[in-house]
């Protein structure tokens, strides 16, 4: 999966996870967290749709990539 996460640029995202967005953030925060959060569904998306249903049903609970 390391491979795909790479090929996707999604891989900091797994590893990493996204940070909460501060109250006072400027827009280029606010366009770089959405961001995040895309590859972060991206991401999410890849992990589920490799698993079989045995494992789906204990990811399915997960909010973010790097908790899958």
């Amino acid at each position: 999966m390391k491979s795909l996460f790479g090929f996707q640029d999604t891989l900091e995202v797994v590893n990493n996870g996204v940070q909460e967005l501060p109250g006072n953030a400027t827009d280029a925060q606010r366009n770089t967290h959405r961001d995040l959060k895309k590859k972060d569904c991206k991401a999410m998306y890849a992990i589920q749709a490799a698993v079989d249903a045995a494992n789906f049903d204990k990811i399915s609970h997960a909010e973010s990539s790097k908790e899958a």
